[in-house]
C-alpha cells in the first residue's frame, strides 16, 4: 500500500499511531509506505 504524501497526521496528545491497528488482520499486505507524512510518533507496541 502506497500512502506516501496523503498529509496523514496523528492526534496531538496521541504518540502511538492507530493506523498500524488497522494493517493487524491483513494477511496478505507485504508493504506499507508511509513516507512524506507528518506522523510525529512512536510505533505501538503491538
Amino acid at each position: 500500500n502506497y500512502l506516501y504524501s496523503n498529509m496523514l497526521t496523528n492526534v496531538p496528545g496521541n504518540c502511538e499511531l492507530s493506523i498500524f491497528t488497522s494493517f493487524t488482520n491483513c494477511r496478505l499486505l507485504e508493504d506499507v509506505d508511509l513516507s512524506q507524512n507528518l506522523l510525529n510518533s512512536i510505533l505501538p507496541a503491538s
